[in-house]
Formats: C-alpha cells, structure tokens, sequence
C-alpha cells in the first residue's frame, strides 16, 4: 500500500516537467520530434497548379485588317459580316476530241499535155473526221470526179480516200497541216477512137500526201483548202491486155498514172 502510494506521489511530481519539456524541446533531445526539414516545408508550401481546362478554345489567328469602304457623306455600316469563301472547284480539263464532217469541191491537175485535149476534171467530195487530240486527226471519205481526162476521154471516177492529218499549230485559229495516205479509186471511161467506140472501165490503188490550211470561223465551223498529190495503179483483171496510156510516138505502154487535186470547202465540228 505505501509502495502505490509513493507512486502516486512520483507520477504527480513529474507531469509538470514533462509539459515543460515538451514546450521546450531543445535540440537533441531523443524525446523530441524531428522538425519538419525545409524541403518538406518548400513542398507543403507550393500551390498546386490547376488542373488544364478540357474546353478551353485555341486563340484565334488573326487576319489581314479588313477595310470598308463607303461614299463620302453615307451612314457607315453598323455591322461587318465576314463569310469565308469556299476554295474554287479544280476546273475541269476542256474536252479536245471532236468529230467533224467536210464537204469540199475538187478540181483535177493533169499535167502540160493535157491541154492538147481539152481535158479539164472536176467535182466534189466529203469525208468523215475524227480528231481525238488537237495536232492530229484521221478522215475517211469519197471524192467524186467528171469530165475530159488525159487522154481526151469522158471519164466519171469515183474513189475513196484515207488520210492521217497533222497540225503543226493546233492551237491557232488559222493551223496548216499536212496529211497523207492511201486510195482506192474506180473509173468508167467512153474510149472514142476512129474505128470504135466503148465504155472501159479501170479500179486503182494507191498513195496520196499533200499540205492544207484550215481556219476557224467559230468553234464548231472552220473554212479550209488543200493541195493533193497522188500515183496509183491499175489493180482491175486487164492492166497488160488493155495499157491505159500509150505515148503516140514511141507506142511505149503504161498502167501507172499521177495527178494531182485543189480542193476547197467547209469542215463542221461537233
């Protein structure tokens, strides 16, 4: 019982040294806590930074000034409305491939020997036209042909023709152009001589070239002429048994022929 009792009385006597210490606490004391270190108190002290705004708009980017202009003396305008214009749409490539349909008159060059009988040939013509880039283009077409040939006879020929045309300056309205390529011809002549006369008949093949202009008096209609040079021959069953030329002085005999075309008229694009 006296040994509770001195214990009592111990614990009384050192509660006030205990608060004392705690409020003193000097500096090495094994029973003091540990004061926060200035790494600590720089940590604890900073502010967080705000969380990023998830909506937050992006700053505009700024344009040109805009500038209105009004006559002088008028109210000035209350409000601007700026609408962005749409980019323009890509433009279209300009379509070049055309057909077009030719209708010309023809007149026959025969040569120096001609005239001593007269002969004079004529007619006219027309062809189909595809032209599927500007400096080139291929026709197809028939040529119809009357009168005195060469040899003084009546002759009424009809032939087929077709050519690949070249355009050395397609994007002109006036274009030359060159062409050439391969015939097929046929021919009902009324041979007159003194002791007889008949009606023969010839077919030909062969091979033609020639230079031309052509000028555009609208886009779908263009006005043109050419000059044509050609040699054929006989492709019928008689060329040998029956010679179409034979020259009166040497009596020399000959199937192969040449001549030439002026040609003029109109081409209709479309």
């Amino acid at each position: 019982m006296r040994f509770r009792c001195l214990a009592a009385s111990a614990a009384l006597l050192l509660l006030p040294t205990v608060a004392l210490a705690q409020e003193e606490c000097p500096d090495g004391d094994w029973f003091c806590e540990n004061p926060p270190s200035a790494g600590d108190d720089g940590a604890a002290g900073e502010a967080e930074s705000p969380p990023p705004r998830e909506n937050e708009a992006e700053p505009q980017k700024e344009g040109p000034p805009l500038v209105v202009y009004t006559p002088k003396g008028s109210a000035k305008p209350s409000k601007v409305i700026v609408v962005e214009k749409p980019p323009p749409k890509a433009a279209k490539p300009r379509k070049v491939r055309e057909w077009g349909f030719n209708l010309h008159l023809s007149g026959a060059l025969m040569g120096d020997k001609a005239d001593e009988h007269d002969a004079e040939m004529g007619g006219l013509g027309f062809a189909f036209r595809y032209r599927p880039i500007r400096a080139l283009a291929i026709d197809a077409g028939l040529e119809l042909i009357g009168g005195t040939d060469w040899n003084g006879f009546e002759r009424r020929e009809t032939g087929f023709m077709t050519n690949c045309l070249l355009f050395f300056n397609p994007k002109d309205k006036v274009q030359v152009f060159w062409f050439g390529g391969f015939g097929l011809s046929g021919a009902r002549v009324q041979v007159e001589t003194d002791t007889e006369s008949f009606e023969e008949r010839y077919s030909y093949f062969g091979l033609q070239t020639g230079l031309g202009i052509e000028g555009r008096v609208s886009k779908k209609v263009a006005l043109g002429a050419d000059i044509l040079g050609f040699v054929r021959g006989r492709s019928d069953a008689r060329p040998n048994s029956r010679p179409e030329f034979v020259d009166e002085d040497t009596h020399q005999a000959t199937n192969a022929s040449g001549g030439g075309l002026i040609r003029g008229g109109v081409t209709f694009y479309w």
